[in-house]
């Protein structure tokens, strides 16, 4: 009986041994420290993919709650007239990732963008293809302005599609360090891929303090795969995730402040 003990006892820690770089894969990568520019912006930005939900009335309370400059929307239904029209009411600007016609994935903005631009690859309606749309906005009174862009990838099946999908959006960030990236990705933050892309375009990926989706289900509370990533010139002060709102996503809302050059922080 003691063998058989001894023996159950050393296949479990075989398995949980094995299970560690799988479980890595479901982490997120820590943020490092940074500081905030004193004379420098505030921003709020928020992010959901609203598949699946037709609750348009908690959508808009968590919005109007947390009350970001900036939304962008995910799998916005070309049925979702009632959530299509609150949003604009509250937001003066709008763009998607189709240039010319409707497309799912949505930027809302409090903030007039000095330009728009979409990318959109095979269905515009978001589900098995890129999707992607780019607010460059003025903000501040320094005439400064910064790219957002609201992205949502395919899933992660076929292997290698997402890999060209990364490939695909990585100019359309303009390789700036004062980028910020929200959406689905449909990646964990520890995939080499999501991780390859974020080093490559000068990004870092947040940690959100918990998994987004899916909200639901069996697998219930599993992967974080919503993301806000930003370039070095923004620090990231707070980042959470919204309450069930009928998704099978939950959403992100980042708070962000321009970061303070080296003199200025040894100045302080």
């Amino acid at each position: 009986m003691l063998a058989a003990r001894t023996a159950r006892a050393s296949h479990c820690a075989l398995l949980l041994v094995a299970a560690v770089p799988g479980l890595m894969v479901l982490l997120p990568e820590t943020r490092g420290t940074a500081h905030c520019s004193p004379s420098g912006e505030r921003l709020r930005v928020a992010w959901l993919n609203v598949q699946r939900t037709d609750r348009s009335s908690a959508i808009m309370a968590w919005i109007e709650r947390e009350n970001p400059q900036v939304v962008g929307v995910g799998e916005l239904d070309k049925n979702a007239t009632h959530l299509r029209a609150r949003l604009a009411a509250r937001y003066r600007d709008r763009a998607s990732c189709l240039a010319n016609g409707r497309c799912s994935t949505v930027l809302y903005s409090r903030i007039a963008p000095v330009e728009s631009r979409a990318l959109a690859r095979g269905d515009a309606e978001n589900r098995r293809a890129l999707s992607a749309v780019r607010m460059r906005l003025g903000y501040g009174d320094k005439g400064v302005n910064f790219p957002i862009v609201a992205v949502h990838l395919s899933r992660p099946f076929p292997l290698g599609r997402q890999r060209q999908e990364l490939r695909d959006l990585g100019p359309f960030l303009l390789q700036s360090p004062d980028a910020i990236v929200i959406g689905d990705f449909n990646m964990s933050p520890r995939m080499s891929a999501l991780r390859q892309f974020a080093s490559q375009n000068g990004l870092r990926i947040n940690a959100a303090g918990g998994p987004t989706w899916p909200v639901f289900g069996a697998w219930a509370g599993l992967w974080q795969i919503d993301h806000v990533l930003t370039g070095s010139d923004w620090a990231v002060t707070a980042l959470r995730r919204s309450p069930d709102l009928g998704s099978d996503h939950r959403g992100l809302v980042a708070d962000l402040c321009r970061v303070e050059s080296a003199g200025e922080h040894r100045s302080r």
